[in-house]
């Protein structure tokens, strides 16, 4: 065996080049451009982002346990608003705009190209030399806005790998790499991030550049930056999008200016453009030398705030707000249908301050929670007590935001995620447990309620957060209580003392005869 063998789990399937006559004249005769799908108006592009995982009224009257699966197909709904039109314009700009200058089929396109990574391995970051305009932006936000989503739906429209055999009656061998998607390293490094980039064009097109760039030889970080951008050029990149820009807060500043002028000397001497994703926290490390080197970028940064608290008709009948709810609201799955009002809606923005991630996990915890304590209907106290319990680790930021307190925001604008899936694994064990038989001769279905949960707990104690197990928490102390009254100890009590001697709960119930062999329970001619 190669002491560095390459391995290639993955290729995308390369989508074959068809060209489209386009109006725009410094759009015609590039082959990079006239394959791309055609430009979309406002409605055509409502169509190609809305999502709906389909509804059926029918479902409301399902069991429990089918009905509590269908959150999190639900929670895959989009819906389409305005900000998602004004970002799916930019892409659609910035795609083009880059190609323009980097046509493979222009006079002097080879030439021009080695000159223009000569002076990246000079770093050469801000030369005089004439260039295509910058055509990036950047997108801040709060976590839970939609950022990533919405980019990675945008991006979708878009084959990320095209192959071309022949344009214009010619021979035209080409792989177009459209897009590329990288997580900004954790740690600033650029290594990590030209690493990442070979992996991922690897998977992409069935290459060797990690083995070639990244491994042998180790090479060095200036020959790495070369070669990152030698693969951008040779596959013709459309856009580089780099999310979790903040993560660079966690490096000195020298680092930080080195990334920072390494991805832009690729945006300016390539002419790859380039998209920042991340949470305000990025904001002071874009400044500086950075912001002046951009500064010429025709889009300009694009912020990206939560939706305002506006639903009455007569206020604004189109408002973000109340199209996102009344989009949602549809997906309502306890038996008893509730219909939107002016209360629900003010309860539900108050407890997710317009930040659509956690607005939606909100309406579905909720149901969740009406389902499992067979309530069976969403109302304004329901969302309360259920943001109280299942929000816990974001009501700081919560806070904050309704007070407006400046101080405090800096502090919590990268807001956890909300485990939705968690909370439904808990409810489907919940339920699970307290419909099965006991499958233990001389054991109370009670009592082995009780001890399930602690049981699955030590098979996996990743499954479910404490965020969702805490939706039972109040529960399980009055059944507990209830059991101790009665009498009911013994399966407690063993689980409890093989934790003190540092046993498992199925060895413990095992070795108390709580468990018995299968075979116990077989008829004499399957044992035989």
């Amino acid at each position: 065996m190669l002491e560095h063998e390459s391995v290639f789990t993955y290729q995308t399937p390369f989508w074959k080049a068809e060209y489209h006559d386009l109006p725009l004249r410094s759009y015609q005769g590039n082959p990079l451009i006239e394959t791309l799908p055609p430009i979309s108006d406002r409605e055509q592009t409502y169509k190609l982002l809305q999502y709906s995982p389909g509804y059926d009224e029918a479902c409301r009257q399902w069991p429990s346990h089918l009905r509590l699966h269908l959150f999190l197909e639900a929670a895959r709904f989009f819906q389409p608003l305005n900000i998602h039109f004004e970002l799916e314009q930019r892409f659609s700009r910035l795609i083009r705009a880059g190609y323009v200058g980097r046509n493979p089929l222009d006079l002097g396109f080879w030439s021009q190209t080695e000159r223009k990574l000569h002076l990246i391995g000079q770093n050469a970051i801000f030369s005089a030399t004439p260039r295509v305009p910058t055509q990036g932006f950047t997108l801040m936000g709060i976590s839970g806005t939609g950022k990533s989503r919405t980019i990675e739906r945008i991006l979708s429209l878009y084959p990320q790998v095209i192959q071309h055999h022949e344009y214009a009656g010619k021979r035209f061998t080409w792989t177009q790499l459209v897009w590329l998607k990288l997580e900004c390293p954790y740690d600033g490094s650029i290594s990590g991030l030209c690493h990442d980039f070979f992996q991922q064009v690897d998977m992409l097109l069935g290459t060797n550049y990690y083995e070639n760039h990244g491994l042998r030889s180790r090479p060095t970080i200036d020959k790495m930056r070369v070669a990152m951008a030698r693969v951008a050029s040779n596959h013709s990149l459309g856009v580089l999008i780099i999310d979790e820009i903040q993560n660079l807060r966690h490096v000195k500043s020298e680092g930080v200016d080195k990334m920072l002028s390494f991805l832009v000397q690729l945006d300016n001497t390539i002419g790859v453009p380039l998209v920042f994703v991340g949470t305000p926290k990025a904001r002071a490390l874009l400044a500086g030398e950075f912001r002046r080197a951009r500064r010429a970028a025709g889009q300009g940064d694009l912020p990206w705030e939560r939706m305002q608290n506006v639903f009455e008709k007569d206020k604004a009948k189109d408002s973000e707000w109340r199209v996102f709810l009344e989009t949602l609201w549809k997906y309502q799955y306890v038996r008893e249908k509730s219909d939107l009002t002016s209360e629900l809606s003010e309860v539900i923005y108050d407890e997710s301050q317009g930040i659509a991630d956690i607005a939606i996990k909100l309406y579905f915890l909720a149901q969740i929670r009406s389902i499992e304590r067979k309530t069976e209907r969403v109302t304004a106290d329901l969302i309360r007590k259920t943001a109280e319990v299942s929000l816990r680790s974001v009501q700081e930021p919560l806070h904050a935001l309704r007070s407006d307190n400046k101080v405090l925001l800096q502090k919590y604008e990268d807001i956890q995620p909300i485990d939705l899936e968690g909370a439904v694994w808990q409810a489907l064990r919940q339920i699970g447990t307290a419909s099965s038989p006991a499958s233990t001769p001389g054991t109370s279905q009670e009592a082995m309620a009780a001890i399930a949960p602690v049981v699955a707990e030590e098979v996996d104690a990743t499954i479910a957060p404490p965020e969702s197990q805490a939706f039972h928490a109040e529960d399980e102390q009055n059944k507990s209580k209830e059991r101790v009254e009665q009498g009911e100890k013994g399966l407690i009590e063993t689980v409890m003392e093989a934790r003190q001697h540092d046993l498992t709960a199925y060895a413990a119930l095992k070795k108390g005869g709580f468990l018995r062999d299968g075979g116990e329970y077989l008829g004499e001619e399957v044992k035989a």
